[in-house]
């Protein structure tokens, strides 16, 4: 028998991303990152794809950038302190060609036929050091802070055209512009490019454009003053198609459209009316890293990836706007490029399998590394059991996680699952930590309650009319119900509860409305709408664009669905998990809780990590990490499973 699934087993998976191919497709590069004990940190690798053959690319590890500069030659960037080294890589040879310094630290450097480069670049008017710290902050404009990001009013990204033989540098875009997205037209004739310009406070308005590098003339393609939410964009020698949304019904949720301009008419037409979001997956993992994207124009039709139900589909998009299902997974697509043979390549995880690289032909994913086989051959997952259950008439997605042996004569401890989001599913997807404490002898159950994405606007919606705390909780509640019902050797009395983000405030939402559970894990939590909107990276738009309100238009609405306000009447042993550089989830919203739980008298602990972010149950330290995951399994330990 293999040895069960442990706690610590995620410092042995290797993550994929990044993939890229060569403008002909003939060959493709991706990164690897796997966890660094030595240094508590990660280790990024590039790897060279030719002809069904993968090997490791012959450069440093860690690299911060790369791009195919022709058919054989990869530029790959490592920035330093206030410079940035590239390298040329022969990929047919794998041996490096030339190596030189910019002068600056780049964000990114793409390649030009001339021999110049297009880089990005920060530029930040509120940096006040002393010696190797920031001394203070100046806040000017919101955002003033970003998840991940750090302290970001009045910090641009910059696009500019740098030349290596004069030193020169052109300015393509300049404050108030933001860069967000660059590409380059597969001729090399143009740069296109997104973004937002803003002064004092940036909402959710993008605008593309291309620049003409023979006479540096500009053309835009979307206008701001359109109030497009932008999604992703790609081009070809003639067009751009990009997905964007104007927000008005669903908020910045709601679905994208995909749209084509044409760069000889100047005019913009409807490519594509989506039925669900593209571009990215809504998937839910837990061993994802880097760049990850589903969104490939090639030979004028676009190759997506979009999330329909539960499951992730790869679809092309053809020139006259006809939707055609290329694949179908039970899992979920993480990134793909198109190969010179037309075939696809993809960053996926299929079924119960971590990441790995697959080719798609004729309908079916054939798998191309072995990268996480080791931990295979050591430990077997659980497969999830699906089932639909209904809520208000409502078909609704649902899983359960049983241990190994599981014998219905036997009682068993549970635990709920809540995702985030809440514009995300779960699938039947390899998920670390729920194996884990499957592991160690637990039921574990999860579903896909309404707010979350894969079945439509009117699905995910839970704003307009304001349902936040009413469809998702009641759904909630009839998935355990459901499940108790179909397994009755589960002891309802030994059931506990966790969930981050979004997931984290249905958590504290449940612990003021029902005592049903034994324990509970609230992680990187929403407690209270007002202080959420005023203190979160994007609470200010947050809540205006979802549901046309501000503190001072309803307060009394953010009050009635905030879990504070319920808080007192909470009876559930709780601990709270948050990060000091929380800034999507702001830590002070679970001392809300941990505070009001405390004064009420039930047991509550709160485990709080330095120099961690909204992130770090997927990008953390791997310590914290592993810290968390033990923090919350010794919490449902000491409640949920039986004395010995």
């Amino acid at each position: 028998m293999k040895p069960r699934i442990r706690l610590e087993d995620f410092k042995i998976h290797t993550s994929l991303s990044d993939l890229k191919c060569s403008k002909s497709g003939q060959r493709a590069a991706f990164l690897t990152t796997v966890c660094d004990e030595a240094s508590n940190g990660y280790r990024h690798t590039l790897w060279l794809y030719d002809s069904g053959r993968v090997s490791r690319a012959g450069v440093p590890e860690n690299p911060s950038f790369y791009q195919w500069e022709d058919e054989n030659t990869i530029l790959i960037g490592w920035r330093r302190a206030d410079s940035t080294r590239l390298t040329r890589l022969q990929a047919a040879e794998n041996r490096l060609s030339e190596e030189w310094e910019l002068p600056f630290r780049a964000k990114t450097a793409l390649p030009l036929l001339d021999g110049r480069f297009a880089v990005t670049t920060i530029r930040d008017e509120n940096a006040h050091e002393e010696g190797n710290h920031r001394a203070f902050e100046i806040f000017e404009e919101l955002p003033l802070r970003q998840n991940a990001g750090g302290y970001t009013s009045g910090r641009r990204c910059e696009l500019s055209i740098y030349d290596p033989a004069t030193g020169r540098r052109i300015q393509v875009s300049a404050a108030p512009f933001d860069v967000e997205q660059v590409a380059l037209t597969p001729n090399g004739e143009s740069l296109v490019y997104s973004g937002q310009a803003y002064q004092n406070m940036r909402l959710l308005d993008h605008a593309i454009w291309r620049y003409v590098l023979s006479n540096g003339e500009k053309q835009e393609i979307l206008s701001q003053e359109e109030k497009m939410f932008l999604g992703y964009f790609a081009c070809d020698n003639e067009s751009v198609v990009y997905s964007a949304t104007d927000c008005q019904s669903y908020g910045f949720g709601q679905v994208k459209y995909l749209y084509r301009f044409s760069f000889a008419s100047g005019e913009t037409s409807l490519f594509h009316a989506c039925l669900r979001n593209t571009g990215t997956t809504e998937v839910i993992a837990d061993g994802r890293r880097g760049e990850l994207s589903q969104f490939c124009l090639r030979d004028k039709a676009l190759y997506i990836g979009s999330t329909w139900g539960y499951a992730n589909h790869i679809f092309r998009v053809t020139a006259e706007g006809g939707l055609q299902e290329i694949l179908h997974v039970d899992g979920s697509v993480d990134a793909l490029d198109i190969a010179g043979d037309g075939a696809i390549l993809m960053i996926a995880h299929l079924g119960q399998r971590l990441q790995e690289l697959y080719r798609v032909e004729h309908g079916e994913a054939v798998r191309v590394t072995a990268f996480n086989e080791a931990f295979y051959e050591r430990a077997k997952p659980v497969k999830p059991a699906h089932f639909v259950y209904q809520n208000d008439g409502v078909d609704l997605d649902g899983w359960v996680l049983l241990p190994d042996g599981f014998d219905r004569e036997k009682s068993y401890p549970a635990i709920l699952s809540i995702h985030g989001g809440p514009r995300l599913v779960y699938g039947e997807i390899y998920f670390h930590e729920m194996q884990a404490w499957c592991a160690r002898g637990y039921v574990v159950m999860y579903c896909n309650p309404r707010g979350g994405s894969g079945k439509g606007n009117d699905f995910s919606n839970l704003w307009n009319p304001r349902t936040l705390g009413d469809w998702d909780y009641r759904d909630t509640m009839a998935f355990v119900d459901e499940v108790l019902l179909r397994y009755p050797n589960i002891d309802k009395n030994r059931v506990g509860v966790t969930g981050g983000s979004y997931g984290g405030f249905l958590t504290n939402w449940i612990l003021g409305h029902t005592g049903r559970f034994a324990a509970a894990v609230s992680q990187r939590s929403i407690s209270n709408w007002f202080v959420t909107t005023l203190t979160s990276d994007n609470g200010y738009y947050d809540w205006d664009r979802i549901a046309d309100s501000d503190p001072w238009k309803d307060i009394a609405e953010m009050w009635r669905v905030s879990p504070i306000r319920y808080a007192k009447d909470a009876t559930t042993p709780t601990l709270f998990i948050h990060s000091f550089d929380d800034y999507r989830c702001p830590i002070e919203e679970g001392l809300q809780m941990f505070t009001c739980l405390r004064m009420h008298g039930v047991p509550a602990r709160m485990c709080a990590f330095y120099d961690e972010n909204h992130e770090l149950s997927r990008n953390g330290k791997p310590a914290n990490r592993l810290k968390r995951l033990q923090e919350i399994t010794n919490w449902f330990d000491r409640y949920l499973m039986p004395a010995t």
